[in-house]
């Protein structure tokens, strides 16, 4: 099987030896990339490097070329190339195939091709910009043109710029045409945007900035056209211009209500009763009046005029105010005050120098006071924990071992476990007794249990029916009971002898019959 397999290759591989280069190929297929044109240019290029035989037959085999173009074939040297030329008018990408039959012994070929048409770069002129007054109708324009060869259509679009800048500008709705008329209340730039539209495809330009600069009519008298909403206040109020409007008149015979732009003085009403305050627009002046009440006094500062009584402290204790007194100073005078105010801080925790700040009605001052460490003294003492030992026999001494004392002082508690003294420190009354534990003219106490000597200590004796004593048989007992383990323990340790000897023997049985 492999043999044949490999003899059917052979064959194989001489017929594809002895085949002609001819048939194996029956067409070339080329690519060409034509690259971009603008529309409404002529242009003239080749389809393909390829130099084709002289009588070669071309034609059309699918695909659109671009309107206003045409493809041939032109003599070079002993053969022919393929040329495309002509001005396009619509803008868009191209692609299209022709087929090159080509005599023996050449081989056909398909030549595809690709071309892009742009649309051609509109041409914008700009306007010049122009000066006018406020109110004034006026107009301002470009001029655009483009290849009158490409296809295409113009389209406008106006912005405004806050600048003299022709990017980044405000679009303006329905501002479409080659001119415009922009609003001349203000000063200001536009730009327009111009669009060449062809096909599915767009090419643009923008024009230059033009300055529509709006002169601002002479203001030669203003009046009150409507009051402000507000006319009554309180000394230190703020105006409120809400509602305030005037009467423009100016130069050039216009006039105009005006509801912002003006300036009204004094912005701070102090003057109590009626104030007449003044309008000022473009160095027009007119005036109205309002009516000013007295307000309440505005605090302005505080200081101590009285210091407190008590300036000398001990840690831990408050702040004492009283006698103290305060001087308010407001916008309308000053007044004396005992009372109403705060002190910070509270009391004092550190001993030395410290600051006292008084704060009344967001206003603060401060005093200083001498502030002493307290002395501790002991206040009392208690018993904590009792001593181990608390029952004796009559005529022992006292152990304290284990007694701890809580001392409470103005300061705290803290443990103690020496340094007191307890009494009394024999113990010759039977029954119970109280000892007294002292320590720096403070006292407590605790209680005993003190029994006659011998009563309770005395070791039973018991008599057996044998008349001998009940100790002595106990401790025979045990010692017939520690006979008795010696002996079960002995015969408990032959026996795992004899067992672990049979266990031996056993094996050595089997193991060797095994080995016969």
């Amino acid at each position: 099987m492999k043999k044949s397999i490999v003899s059917f290759m052979l064959v194989l591989l001489l017929c594809m030896v002895f085949v002609p280069a001819e048939a194996r190929a029956e067409q070339d297929y080329i690519n060409s990339n034509l690259g971009a044109v603008e529309a409404g240019y002529p242009f003239s290029c080749t389809l393909c490097d390829t130099v084709f035989p002289a009588d070669s037959l071309v034609s059309f085999k699918e695909g659109i070329v671009p309107d206003g173009c045409s493809w041939y074939m032109a003599p070079v040297g002993e053969g022919g190339q393929i040329f495309l030329q002509g001005t396009p008018h619509t803008a868009g990408n191209f692609s299209f195939a022709l087929t090159v039959s080509c005599a023996e012994p050449f081989v056909d070929a398909l030549v595809q091709c690709a071309i892009s048409v742009n649309p051609s770069q509109p041409v914008v002129q700009t306007g010049s910009g122009l000066s006018c007054k406020a109110g004034d109708s006026v107009s301002i324009s470009v001029f655009a043109s483009k290849n009158p060869d490409d296809g295409g259509t113009l389209s406008y679009q106006w912005y405004s710029s806050p600048s003299a800048s022709n990017n980044g500008g405000t679009l303006i709705p329905g501002a479409n045409a080659s001119s415009y008329s922009p609003n001349t209340a203000n000063s200001g730039y536009y730009y327009c945007v111009v669009t060449n539209n062809n096909g599915s495809m767009s090419a643009s330009a923008v024009s230059s900035p033009i300055y529509v600069q709006v002169s601002q009519p002479k203001v030669n008298a203003i009046s009150v056209a409507a009051m402000p909403t507000k006319l009554d206040y309180v000394q230190g109020d703020s105006i409120d211009t809400t509602g305030l409007e005037i009467n423009a008149y100016y130069d050039n015979g216009s006039q105009a209500v005006i509801s912002a732009g003006f300036t009204v003085s004094p912005e701070k009403l102090e003057q109590e009763g009626n104030q007449t305050l003044i309008i000022d627009y473009m160095g027009a002046t007119c005036s109205f009046s309002v009516n000013v009440e007295k307000g309440e006094p505005v605090i302005e500062s505080i200081s101590i005029m009285n210091m407190p009584s008590k300036t000398v402290y001990t840690v831990g204790e408050s702040v004492d105010s009283r006698g103290m007194t305060l001087r308010v100073f407001t916008d309308q005078g000053y007044e004396d005050i005992s009372s109403g105010f705060s002190c910070i801080p509270n009391s004092f925790m550190a001993a030395g120098q410290q600051t006292v700040t008084v704060q009344y009605e967001g206003k603060s001052c401060s005093f200083t006071v001498e502030v002493k460490e307290v002395k501790e003294e002991l206040q009392s003492i208690s018993v904590n924990t009792k001593p181990s030992k608390l029952s004796y026999i009559k005529g022992e001494q006292l152990d304290t071992t284990g007694l701890t004392l809580i001392i409470s002082t103005n300061k705290g508690n803290m443990m103690l476990t020496e340094g007191f003294v307890c009494s009394p420190t024999v113990l010759n009354e039977a029954g119970q007794q109280t000892i007294t534990v002292q320590y720096e003219g403070k006292s407590c106490s605790f209680t005993v249990d003190v029994s006659e000597r011998g009563a309770s200590h005395s070791p039973a004796v018991t008599v057996n029916p044998s008349g001998g004593n009940a100790a002595s048989d106990a401790v025979r007992q045990d010692r017939d009971r520690g006979g008795s383990a010696v002996t079960i323990i002995i015969v408990s340790c032959v026996v795992a002898v004899i067992a672990v000897a049979a266990y031996l023997i056993i094996a050595y049985k089997k193991s060797k019959g095994a080995r016969r």
